[in-house]
């Protein structure tokens, strides 16, 4: 809010771990909070939550993936709440999106955004050539401010998080008063003001933004719902009743959620109450009573999340197997991104030609390091993209989007009774396979006797399943 801001005061440079609270005129107030307790190496750049009052600091790390941790400016202490998204870095920057309640943070180790949820699962990322140092987000605009730690001409970026991160502005502050790494903190207030830390002098900067009032806002229409009335005065004692009304006019179809926020002029504040709306494919069963459909709730939420979008407009083809093409589109943008775009194909395989389904998206999981064709050693490199994809193969694809190409998996137990442990060349994926049984991705295609099926073919239905637990999309229960 405009009426103060929390300034960290970082033991690594000889300050105390607290955090002083200041007025808008640069008075200190006294308060303090103590951080100490809270972080690894220091506390980075913070955000406020407008739904919670909690402000959220990056617990920087020196290697690996810094958390954010919840600190309650009212009781002014650390809350011992985390969250921790396996960003892979040592993070800086940090902006939180009050509309759908998830966070962007980023650095200047891999120049990379990171978009995730509350629970910490990965949305997206994008790497976006910018050393971060500290993020503000305004959820109108859906417009990122990025303060960079290096600037030569620029002491800001603006990007657009709806059109794949792309640059669509950049401005300098104060000419001349951040230098290279000066910048340690960003954020934006309610009137759509930005406050940038200059750790190098101590000072801090109050800039507009151009983008006006809202960043603490967390009003938002939701397309699909309407309700009516959208005021009222509420007697003492008594109620009013809301109807809400459901719209699929022009949506594909999957699992869609939003939250109602109902402002009030009263001390207390009512919880946001959470909107469920599930647009349906024609070709998949209700699972009622419950174990018609198993896969029914992760079908919808592939699709909502915009990874696996059917056979057709409203059929998903829930039987039809996966492809190895197929394959490429589901992992990739569960990995980048629903809508970020993937590179162009460069003509790598001897089977896959410009303009073939998905090319793209094959080029991307070759650059990403999770695929190295189907081909024996000497042949021409190839993908066989139209070859279905057996459970064995799978488990490779699912562990490397979500670990990452270089991670190597520990040795396979005998878990499975129809898997080589150790693995044999014939039948190399045992390690991969128990390690998705470890992490809860599956339950294999037999509990008594234990077996996996590696040879089996994936219908789409069952890698909605493995996508949707893999990378932790919102499923209904």
């Amino acid at each position: 809010a405009t009426s103060s801001t929390w300034i960290t005061n970082l033991g690594v440079v000889g300050g105390d771990d607290k955090a002083y609270q200041y007025l808008a005129d640069g008075t200190k107030t006294g308060a303090t909070i103590d951080l100490s307790g809270s972080i690894d190496a220091w506390a980075g750049d913070g955000a406020f939550n407008p739904n919670t009052g909690m402000i959220w600091y990056v617990d920087v790390v020196n290697s690996g993936s810094s958390c954010i941790f919840e600190v309650n400016p009212a009781t002014m202490v650390a809350t011992g709440n985390t969250i921790c998204p396996n960003s892979g870095a040592s993070e800086r920057g940090l902006a939180y999106d009050a509309v759908t309640d998830t966070y962007y943070i980023g650095t200047w180790n891999d120049f990379t955004i990171k978009h995730f949820d509350s629970a910490g699962n990965i949305l997206d990322s994008a790497f976006v050539s910018l050393g971060i140092s500290g993020l503000a987000f305004f959820p109108g605009s859906g417009h990122l401010f990025v303060q960079v730690s290096d600037p030569v001409d620029i002491s800001v970026s603006v990007l657009d998080v709806n059109d794949n991160y792309n640059v669509v502005g950049n401005f300098t502050v104060s000419d001349g008063a951040f230098a290279d790494h000066g910048g340690a903190g960003l954020e934006a207030d309610c009137d759509g003001n930005l406050w940038l830390v200059n750790q190098l002098s101590q000072t801090i900067f109050k800039v507009e933004s151009g983008e006006g009032a809202g960043a603490c806002s967390i009003a938002s229409d939701i397309p699909w719902l309407s309700e009516d009335p959208t005021t009222g005065t509420v007697p003492p004692g008594g109620s009013v009743p809301v109807t809400v009304t459901f719209d699929s006019a022009g949506l594909f179809p999957g699992l869609r959620q939003g939250q109602l926020h109902i402002d009030t002029d009263t001390p207390t504040d009512i919880p946001n109450i959470g909107v469920n709306f599930t647009v349906r494919f024609l070709d998949v069963l209700d699972d009622n009573p419950p174990g018609t459909d198993p896969f029914e709730n992760f079908i919808y939420a592939a699709a909502g999340a915009n990874i696996m979008h059917g056979c057709s407009f409203f059929e998903f083809c829930p039987h039809d197997l996966v492809t190895r093409a197929d394959m490429a589109g589901y992992i990739w943008r569960s990995i980048h991104g629903a809508f970020a775009a993937p590179p162009a194909y460069t003509g790598i395989f001897s089977d896959v030609f410009f303009g073939d389904f998905n090319s793209d998206y094959i080029q991307g999981i070759y650059d990403d390091g999770i695929t190295a064709g189907c081909q024996a050693p000497g042949d021409p490199l190839a993908y066989c993209p139209t070859q279905s994809i057996p459970r064995g193969q799978m488990a490779v694809f699912i562990e490397k989007g979500v670990r990452g190409p270089d991670f190597i998996p520990p040795p396979c137990e005998n878990i499975f009774g129809d898997v080589s442990c150790p693995p044999t060349p014939s039948d190399p994926y045992g390690d991969w396979i128990e390690l998705l049984y470890n992490d809860g991705i599956t339950v294999g295609c037999s509990t008594s006797p234990l077996l996996f099926c590696p040879l089996q073919s994936i219908p789409n239905e069952q890698m909605a399943a493995f996508i949707v637990k893999a990378f932790g999309f919102p499923v209904l229960p």
